[in-house]
């Protein structure tokens, strides 16, 4: 994966002499390295590893605001971990800022050439790349894993996020470990394989535990429909934050937790409202709603029609 102004051939293998002298440290001595030049500033591009597992480094220096190529060349499981900086603009297809300084995301990429916009400033960044079928070798037979496989690795999608979250230091001393291994012995390759790997299971069951999380506070709403929800309910139920609680509806479902609530209540409304003769009022009660014109309100958002004509429009 690497980034570049313009065309490929911008991009040039880098030398120990190619680098200012402050920033020679940051070269890797088993590394493969690539600079980037250009009136906005310059960039290191290094990467350790083999086809399965890859952990590539890039250092920006970035003195004017400038759009840079970000290419990557085949599907590929990607850790990203931002050590420094907050780069700007959005990736196409990627929802979701771009990531901040202190955090990681978890998620698939496929074949993508497309431009990332950068503001002056330094930025440090560490990815690891793996090879989508190298998941099934340290998988194995757990079958929870399995089905995460199968579902992190999309039939049609360009771009998948599936989790973020702030660096931890048992992270950065993996992170550390990684990049100093040599690559030349089969006994390095191997002391590399077993970290980058490590790395990618705990957050693989970090995903689970947001999935078992988001299961518990769905069941929780659907049983506690007919009462006042909100956040800070939610949050004192499962022992988080609101902002974790947040996050957590927005990765998963897609929405925040009001506006799922919201959502599931319309939901079981339909149901009353196709399988019962409850009048409209009783429905709204049944549902939490403190008033008959909130409910209708709510409902006509989401369906484009009142209770009464849905329900008309269906018994016709």
């Amino acid at each position: 994966m690497l980034f570049y102004l313009g065309s490929p051939g911008e991009v040039f293998e880098a030398k120990h002499k190619d680098l200012p002298q402050k920033s020679r440290y940051l070269l890797l001595p088993s590394a493969k390295a690539f600079i980037t030049k250009g009136k906005f500033g310059w960039i290191l591009s290094q990467y350790i590893g083999e086809k399965d597992i890859v952990v590539w480094q890039h250092h920006f220096f970035i003195h004017e605001a400038c759009n840079l190529i970000l290419e990557n060349l085949r599907p590929t499981i990607l850790l990203n971990f931002m050590i420094k900086g907050n780069p700007s603009g959005k990736i196409p297809g990627f929802r979701g800022d771009p990531v901040k300084e202190g955090n990681y995301r978890l998620f698939y990429i496929s074949r993508l050439k497309h431009p990332v916009s950068f503001i002056p400033g330094t930025y440090h960044n560490i990815h690891l790349n793996f090879e989508p079928d190298y998941l099934k070798t340290i998988i194995g037979n757990k079958l929870r894993l399995k089905q995460l496989l199968a579902s992190i690795v999309p039939k049609k999608s360009q771009i998948s996020l599936y989790i973020a979250g702030q660096i931890t230091l048992e992270d950065r001393a993996d992170l550390m470990d990684l990049l100093w291994s040599e690559k030349d012995t089969a006994a390095s390759q191997r002391h590399l394989s077993h970290i980058a790997g490590r790395l990618l299971l705990r957050y693989l069951r970090k995903h689970h535990e947001i999935k078992d999380d988001i299961s518990i506070l769905v069941k929780f709403i659907v049983r506690h429909i007919d009462q006042p929800l909100n956040i800070e309910l939610l949050a004192r139920y499962c022992h988080k934050s609101k902002s974790e609680v947040h996050r957590l509806f927005k990765q998963q479902l897609g929405m925040s937790p009001y506006q799922y609530i919201q959502h599931k209540r319309v939901e079981i409304a339909k149901e009353y409202l196709l399988k019962s003769n409850s009048r409209i009022g009783t429905i709204a009660l049944a549902l939490g709603f403190e008033d008959l014109s909130g409910f209708l309100k709510v409902f006509k958002k989401h369906t484009g029609s009142t209770p009464g004509e849905f329900r008309k429009s269906f018994n016709c």
